[in-house]
């Protein structure tokens, strides 16, 4: 496991966005281990070159939740729309659009807003923050660095084991790449900090 300070990881940011070309960052870890504060301060220091998403934009609606009868088990895996968030990384990815827009979760809604973060093509790093990144199969096991331009996917993951410090994790070879691209595997040894489910989320 590789541990990096704050200053690591904005240096670490900072070099992923310079050229200009798009990389998505993936911060993943248990609830309350730091993950949207890590990225929102990424982001703040980077400023125009990056923007934060987070998966609880894909929370299900409660609506849907009573339904299901999962509103008890709000945060659970089975809770999330996995396959529009895969969706999301996906577009994010290929970059084709001039803008995508991703959702946001509302706590005083107790549901998530559609179109509430707009990541315009030009913008270079992307980061994606979520409890479940590194859940084993899909649609959780894929990329979260990607270089489109360079025709190259990387799949750095990096898990968030507190506010102050990260890890690389390297994933499986998904299906298939995008654009054609050259899987490139990461040398960092795996981070033991598979994520757990969460407890319920009001």
């Amino acid at each position: 496991m590789r541990t990096m300070t704050v200053s690591q990881s904005l240096t670490a940011a900072h070099e992923l966005a310079k050229h200009g070309e798009r990389h998505l960052l993936g911060l993943t870890g248990e609830p309350g281990v730091g993950k949207s504060t890590l990225a929102a301060l990424l982001a703040a220091d980077l400023g125009a070159a990056a923007v934060a998403v987070s998966m609880d934009g894909f929370h299900l609606a409660q609506k849907e939740l009573e339904r299901l009868g999962r509103a008890s088990r709000k945060g659970a895996p089975d809770t999330f729309d996995s396959w529009g968030f895969l969706s999301l990384m996906q577009r994010l990815t290929t970059n084709d659009a001039p803008a995508v827009y991703a959702p946001e979760y509302h706590r005083e809604l107790h549901n998530p807003v559609a179109g509430a973060i707009r990541v315009d093509k030009h913008v270079p790093l992307v980061i994606a923050e979520g409890n479940y990144l590194l859940l084993p199969g899909r649609p959780w096991a894929w990329p979260t660095t990607c270089s489109t331009r360079s025709g190259s996917c990387r799949p750095t993951r990096t898990c968030a084991t507190s506010a102050s410090s990260t890890a690389t994790w390297p994933s499986a070879r998904p299906p298939s790449t995008p654009n054609g691209g050259r899987w490139v595997p990461t040398s960092a040894t795996p981070a033991p900090c598979a994520p757990r489910s969460a407890g319920p989320m009001r």
